[in-house]
């Protein structure tokens, strides 16, 4: 996908997110003043268990709301996480890629002006320098894009999943709603909103540890990439024979 493309697909779900989460607040709303204006009128134990049931309902609600706010406050930018995954290998695993071959023996300007023991031991020493610039790229900044990337993916399926639990919550809510329309309803349509927002519970919090886990496993495999010992020896190669590698 481009990053037009994404942009836009980026742009269009958060768009679609916030106009359900109006939905969420605009049906709850509804539900409250039907719940509350039918709710005198019926029979003590009767309503002892409809305002059972709501306060169960409204702490659901609560708990999402929390979420919500935390989410709105940063929900991630799968496009900015491709723009950063890009920058990586343009600004960095690019043109350190496009030194390796400088550092052939043969190429670099001691071959015309150094000779001697030193100069040998110094062209010795290049395949190391070499092999070191090349994993610069393939261990390094190669590894930093793919976990970027990944991320970015993983926030489009949270959110999609994010929608997904939203739908039939709205949908709910608005049964519940049409049910409380009369006052032997209410309790009725108390329990379908509580069975809903429980069931939205449920699925929220699936969603949110498959993107922790994945988001984790990203993030260990790659600080265990980048903490290696064997990159570069564990160290950058000596410049100098006899020299440790440089840390």
């Amino acid at each position: 996908m481009s990053d037009a493309a994404l942009a836009t697909m980026e742009a269009e779900l958060i768009g679609k997110i916030l106009r359900l989460v109006d939905q969420i607040e605009e049906k709850t709303r509804l539900l409250h003043q039907a719940v509350e204006r039918g709710l005198p009128f019926l029979p003590p134990p009767m309503r002892m268990q409809a305002t059972s049931g709501w306060q169960r309902f409204c702490d659901e609600m609560a708990d999402w709301w929390r979420f919500w706010r935390e989410v709105a406050v940063n929900p991630g930018s799968p496009s900015r996480l491709r723009d950063l995954a890009a920058a990586w290998t343009e600004r960095v695993g690019g043109p350190v890629s496009g030194e390796v071959p400088t550092v052939d023996a043969g190429r670099l300007s001691v071959d015309d002006n150094w000779d001697g023991d030193a100069a040998t031991a110094y062209r010795a020493l290049l395949p190391a320098q070499k092999d070191a610039l090349t994993q610069i790229k393939t261990t390094l900044t190669d590894s930093i894009t793919d976990a970027l990337d990944g991320i970015a993916n993983d926030l489009v399926v949270f959110w999609t999943a994010l929608i997904v639990m939203i739908v039939p919550l709205i949908a709910g809510i608005a049964g519940a709603i049409s049910t409380s329309s009369t006052v032997i309803g209410i309790p009725v349509g108390v329990f379908i909103a509580l069975g809903t927002a429980a069931t939205a519970a449920v699925a929220l919090n699936v969603a949110i540890m498959i993107l922790k886990s994945s988001v984790d496993s990203r993030t260990t495999k790659l600080r265990q990439k980048l903490g290696e010992d064997t990159v570069f020896g564990g160290g950058w190669p000596p410049t100098a024979t006899g020299g440790p590698p440089l840390r």
